[in-house]
C-alpha cells in the first residue's frame, strides 16, 4: 500500500462513495451482493481486524450523511443522484427528536465554587490548567473552570448566590457567575416563518435543533472588565462567547437572490469540471496498465499499487496539471478526495508524515510521451491541462457531523454527535482491554499466547539468533498505536513443520487479527520471516542489529524474555531471615519484580513492546534527549502541530505506552513535559532495581535467603525504632503537625525505621549548617537505588524545564507536600524519607527559577518560599545539631508567592545525610 492509500485508510470522513471494483461484495444492510460497476457508499467503522478504520459498503439507497468522500470522482448525474437521496433524507426528518444531549437541569446548590490553590490541576471538562487563583467550580467531585461549567450543556435552576462558597468569593468572580447565570436564563427566540417553504425548510433541519452554523455564529463578546486576574487568556475567550444573540430569522427565496445566482454559476462550473474530468476518464480505458505508470513515471509521479487509483491520479494530473513539490518537505502533493484538497504524501522525519495541504498548489503541465501518443492516436484530442489554472471546489459540502477516526475510536464505534450518522448504521462494537496474556515459555523463549498449539511448538533458533520479532508504530496524528508480531516456530517431535506466525493490531485492546503460514522446510519458512520483516521495517534480518528507522515504516522492539523463565529459589524469601519484621517487609516489598512491573503500568506503559527485562538506561536517556527537544520548542516560540506531532512520536517510540482505544496524548505543554520527566526519572530507578535483583540471584548461595543477600547488597543499615521512645514520639509529631491546609491525607504510621548508608557519614557536609530535618516522598520501587546509592540528581540528558528549580534534590518541610510523590493507591504501603540536609546560606525564591550549582555560588541551597509552612518559633533542636521544624503549620497571606509550601533544593548530594524511612499506609491522599 502506498502513501495515499493508506492516508485515505485514515481519512477523516465517515462515508465514501464509489463505484463497485467487482460484484463480490455484499451489503452489509440487506445482504445481498453489490454489482460491479453499480454506485455503492460506506459508512466508516473501527476495523476488528487491524488498528485503524474500514469501509464497510452498501447499496447507494442506503445513503444517510453528508460526509461522504470521493463525491467528486462521481459522474455528474450520480452526484446530483446521491444530493436528490440526501434532500429527500433530511427533508423526512419533520418530527421533534429529544436530543440524546439534552441539557439536564440541575441546582446550583450542587456546585461549589473555590480558587486553584496552585497551577497544577485541571478542569474536567476542557482538560486546561488551573492557573493560581483562578476561580474554580466543583461539579460531580470534580473541578472546572466556571465558564466550562454554564456552557457545557447543563442548566441550572435556582440562584446563583446558592452555589457553596459564593459569600467568600471576591466580587469580581460574583459578577461574572451572576453574569453567566443571566445567559443561562436567556430564552432562545424562534424565527418565525414567513412562507410555507420556510416553515418546511425549518421542520427538514430538525425542527428548530441548532445546527453546527447556527451554533458558530451565535456569540458577542462579554465586557472584558469581567475578567479575573487570575484566568487565563484562553478561559477569557471562553467568558467572552458565552452571551447569544437572536439567530436571524431565515429569509424567504428570491430568484434574483445574488447568492443563488452565485450558487448556480458555481455549480455549471463544477458540472463542467466534472464532465472534462470524465472525458479524459473514458479516453484513457483504452490505454493500458504499463502505459498509465509510464505516463506518471515520465512526470516523476509516484505510482499507486491500486489500479483505480493510477487511472484516478492519471485523470486528477492529467486534468489539472502535476502540483510543485511540497514547499515542507519537497513531497509530492496528491488530491485526497477524503480530505477535498491536495495532501504530501512525504514526511518530515523517519516518525512522522509531513501534513501540508493545499487546495490549488502551483502546477505544471502534465506531459505525455511521444511514444504513448503516437500509440494512443486519440490521445491527441483528449481534455489534458484542461484546468491549470485552478481546481473547483463545492460551497456545498456540509459540516461533517463526525468528526475524525479519532471520534470514531471513542467508544468504538461512531460518536453520536448528530443523529444522521445513527439512524441506519448504529454500532455494537465494544472496547476489549487486554492483560498480559498467559505466556508459554519454551527453551529459553516465549511462544505467542494468541497461536493455536503452543505447547506443540517452539521458537526457532539457529547460529544468528531467534526469529522473532515485535514491531510498533505510533502515529499521534492519526491516532493510531499499532503493533505488528512475527514468530517462526518449529514443531518439538518433527523437523519438517514449520508455522511463520504472524499478528497485528492495535496495543491493549481486542482489535486486530493472526495468520498462520504452514511450511514443510526450513529454508522457505525463513525466507518468508525476512520478507515480512523487511516489508514491515525495510531493515534486513540480518542487519537487525544496525536497525534504523525509516519514515512510513514500523520500529523494531528486539525483546528479551527471560523474566519470563521461571526462577528456581532453594530457600524462599522471608523464610529464613533473622531480620526484624519490618526491615524484611520493606525487602521484600522494594524488591519484588511484580511491584515494578505494577510501577511500570500505572504509567499505562506497554510491557509487551518493553518488558522489564528490555527496560534498559540507553533508551531512556533516548527518551530524555526527545523531552528536551519538547522543552527547547516550548521555550523558543509555539511550536507548529507537525512538531509537536513529531516529538510526541518519537516519544512513544522510545517508551511505548498502552492507550487503548483512546488517542496518544500530545506532548505539547510544560505540564506534561513535567510527568513525562518524573515518569522517565521513576524509570531510571526501576531499571536500576531489577539489574540488582538480576545480578542479586547469580550471587546468591544456595543455603541463604535472598531477604539476606539483597539486605547486604544495598549496604545500609536499616533498624526499627520502638514506638514508645521519645524519638518516636517527636516524629510522629512532626508527621501529625506537617499536614497542608489543601491536601486531604488519611494513613496509618506503621513504622519508622533508622537508616546509616555505609560511606554516607564521611561525605556529608555538615560544616555548611543550617541543617533541616526534611521530607523527601517517592515510589516504592525508587528505594532499592534510594538506600544503595543515596538521592541522586536528574541526568544532564533530563530537561531543565521538568524541574520547578533546576535539576536538583528536592526537600519539603510539610509531609504531605512530599507524600503525593509516593503515588500509591488507596490502602498500599508507601515510603518517605527524613533526611538531615545542609542548607547553608538559602537562596529565596517565590516563582519558578532554573537554577543549578553554578548559579547559586555563595548560597548552599534554594528555598522556594511557600505561603504555608510550619511555625519555627516550635522546632525541636536534635542533640546531633539538626532542626526539625515541629510546628504547626500557618499561612501568610501577605506573601506573594507562587507556592504554596516551601521547597528545599540542593544541587550536591554530599549535603545529604538520610536519617529515617517511615512505612504508612495510605488510604486517602488528594488535593481539596
Amino acid at each position: 500500500m502506498d502513501s495515499h492509500e493508506s492516508l485515505e485508510k485514515r481519512c477523516q470522513l465517515p462515508y465514501a462513495v464509489e463505484y463497485a471494483k467487482s460484484g463480490r461484495a455484499a451489503c452489509k444492510a440487506c445482504r445481498e451482493l453489490i454489482s460491479e460497476g453499480s454506485m455503492r457508499i460506506s459508512a466508516l467503522e473501527p476495523s476488528r481486524f487491524f488498528d485503524g478504520l474500514q469501509d464497510n459498503w452498501h447499496h447507494s439507497n442506503r445513503i444517510n450523511e453528508s460526509s461522504i468522500k470521493g463525491m467528486d470522482l462521481l459522474r455528474w448525474e450520480d452526484q446530483e443522484i446521491v444530493r436528490g437521496k440526501l434532500e429527500a433524507f433530511n427533508s423526512s426528518k419533520s418530527k421533534p427528536e429529544i436530543s440524546r444531549t439534552s441539557p439536564v437541569p440541575n441546582n446550583f446548590t450542587q456546585l461549589e465554587a473555590d480558587y486553584s490553590a496552585t497551577n497544577r490541576g485541571k478542569c474536567d471538562i476542557c482538560k486546561d490548567f488551573f492557573h493560581k487563583d483562578e476561580l474554580k467550580l466543583k461539579r460531580k467531585s470534580k473541578w472546572n473552570h466556571a465558564v466550562c461549567v454554564f456552557t457545557n450543556g447543563c442548566t441550572y435552576e435556582g440562584e446563583v448566590s446558592n452555589i457553596v462558597g459564593f459569600d467568600a468569593l471576591k466580587e469580581a468572580e460574583k459578577d461574572l457567575l451572576l453574569l453567566l447565570e443571566q445567559q443561562q436564563k436567556v430564552p432562545q427566540p424562534v424565527a418565525k416563518p414567513e412562507s410555507k417553504d420556510e416553515a418546511e425548510s425549518m421542520n427538514s433541519a430538525g425542527n428548530g435543533n441548532p445546527t453546527a452554523a447556527d451554533v458558530s455564529g451565535d456569540c458577542v463578546v462579554v465586557d472584558d472588565g469581567l475578567s479575573t486576574a487570575g484566568t487565563s487568556a484562553k478561559m477569557e475567550k471562553k467568558a467572552s462567547h458565552v452571551k447569544l444573540e437572536q439567530p436571524e430569522a431565515k429569509r424567504p427565496r428570491n430568484e434574483n437572490d445574488p447568492a443563488d445566482e452565485e450558487k448556480n454559476r458555481r455549480k455549471e462550473k463544477l458540472k463542467g469540471q466534472s464532465d472534462v474530468m470524465w472525458e479524459l476518464r473514458k479516453a484513457l480505458e483504452n490505454v493500458s496498465k504499463n502505459d498509465l505508470i509510464d505516463m506518471l513515471k515520465s512526470n516523476n509521479i509516484e505510482v499507486p499499487k491500486e489500479s483505480t487509483k493510477i487511472v484516478e491520479r492519471v485523470v486528477d494530473f492529467g486534468t489539472f496539471g502535476k502540483p510543485a513539490p511540497c514547499p515542507k518537505c519537497l513531497g509530492q502533493l496528491v488530491y485526497s478526495c477524503s480530505h477535498k484538497t491536495y495532501v504530501c504524501l512525504g514526511y518530515v522525519s523517519e516518525f512522522t508524515k509531513c501534513t501540508h495541504i493545499d487546495k490549488n498548489p502551483t502546477r505544471s503541465p502534465f506531459a505525455i510521451p511521444r511514444n504513448i501518443v503516437i500509440k494512443y492516436e486519440f490521445l491527441r484530442t483528449a481534455p489534458f491541462n484542461k484546468y491549470l489554472s485552478e481546481r473547483i471546489y463545492s460551497l456545498e459540502d456540509q459540516a461533517v457531523i463526525v468528526k475524525g477516526a479519532q471520534s470514531a475510536f471513542k467508544k468504538y464505534g461512531f460518536q453520536q454527535e448528530g443523529r444522521s450518522a445513527f439512524e441506519i448504521f448504529e454500532g455494537d462494537y465494544k472496547t476489549v482491554q487486554l492483560g498480559m496474556a498467559t505466556q508459554v515459555v519454551k527453551k529459553g523463549t516465549v511462544v505467542d499466547s494468541e497461536f493455536s498449539d503452543p505447547t506443540s511448538y517452539h521458537v526457532f533458533r539457529d547460529e544468528t539468533g531467534i526469529y522473532s520479532a515485535a514491531m510498533s508504530m505510533t502515529d499521534a496524528a492519526d491516532n493510531r498505536n499499532s503493533y505488528y508480531k512475527l514468530q517462526l516456530l518449529k514443531h518439538d517431535s518433527y523437523d519438517y513443520k514449520y508455522v511463520l506466525f504472524r499478528s497485528w493490531g492495535r496495543v491493549g485492546t481486542a482489535v486486530g487479527g493472526t495468520c498462520e503460514d504452514q511450511f514443510s522446510n526450513e529454508a522457505s519458512a525463513i525466507q518468508k520471516f525476512h520478507f515480512h520483516f523487511h516489508e514491515k521495517t525495510g531493515n534486513q534480518w540480518q542487519n537487525r542489529k544496525y536497525f534504523r528507522k525509516f519514515a512510513g515504516k514500523m520500529n523494531f522492539v528486539e525483546n528479551d524474555y527471560k523474566e519470563f523463565e521461571e526462577d528456581v529459589e532453594v530457600v524462599a524469601p522471608g523464610s529464613k531471615t533473622t531480620l526484624p519484621s519490618g526491615v524484611k517487609t520493606v525487602l521484600m516489598a522494594i524488591f519484588d519484580v511484580r511491584n515494578m512491573k505494577a510501577a511500570m503500568q500505572s504509567f499505562e506503559l506497554d510491557l509487551e513492546k518493553m518488558p522489564l527485562g528490555k527496560l534498559s538506561k540507553e533508551q531512556i536517556m533516548k527518551a530524555f534527549n526527545v523531552l528536551s527537544e519538547l522543552q527547547n520548542a516550548l521555550l523558543a516560540e509555539k511550536p507548529s502541530r507537525e512538531k509537536i506531532i513529531d516529538i510526541t512520536n518519537k516519544f512513544y517510540t522510545y517508551i511505548p505506552h498502552n492507550f487503548g482505544m483512546r488517542e496518544p496524548i500530545l506532548l505539547d505543554n510544560v505540564g506534561i513535559l513535567k510527568q513525562k520527566t518524573e515518569m522517565l526519572d521513576a524509570l531510571l530507578e526501576i531499571q536500576y532495581a531489577y539489574e540488582t535483583v538480576k545480578n542479586d540471584k547469580k550471587k546468591i548461595p544456595a543455603t541463604l535467603d535472598p531477604v539476606d543477600a539483597h539486605y547486604k547488597e544495598l549496604r545500609c543499615d536499616m533498624e526499627p525504632l520502638p514506638h514508645d521512645t521519645a524519638e518516636f514520639a517527636v516524629l510522629k509529631k512532626y508527621l501529625k503537625n506537617s499536614v497542608g491546609s489543601t491536601h486531604v491525607v488519611k494513613y496509618e504510621l506503621l513504622d519508622i525505621l533508622k537508616l546509616k548508608r555505609h560511606g554516607e557519614e564521611e561525605k556529608f557536609q555538615w560544616q555548611l549548617g543550617n541543617r533541616m530535618l526534611l521530607w523527601h516522598g517517592s515510589l516504592k520501587m525508587n528505594y532499592v537505588g534510594i538506600l544503595s546509592q543515596g538521592l541522586r540528581i536528574a541526568p544532564p540528558e533530563a530537561p531543565v524545564t521538568g524541574y520547578m528549580f533546576g535539576k536538583g534534590v528536592y526537600f519539603a518541610d510539610m509531609f504531605t507536600k512530599s507524600s503525593f510523590y509516593c503515588r500509591t493507591n488507596p490502602g498500599e504501603e508507601g515510603y518517605m524519607l527524613l533526611c538531615e540536609v545542609a542548607l547553608g546560606t538559602c537562596k529565596e525564591e517565590l516563582h519558578s527559577v532554573g537554577h543549578s550549582a553554578n548559579s547559586i555560588k555563595g548560597f548552599g541551597s534554594v528555598k522556594g518560599v511557600g505561603r504555608e509552612s510550619p511555625n519555627r518559633l516550635d522546632d525541636h533542636a536534635h542533640p546531633d545539631g539538626y532542626v526539625i521544624p515541629l510546628g504547626k503549620a500557618k499561612i501568610d497571606t501577605a506573601l506573594n508567592s507562587a507556592l504554596l509550601y516551601n521547597e528545599y533544593i540542593v544541587y550536591n548530594t554530599n549535603q545529604i545525610k538520610m536519617r529515617y524511612l517511615v512505612r504508612l499506609r495510605f488510604n486517602e491522599s488528594r488535593h481539596k
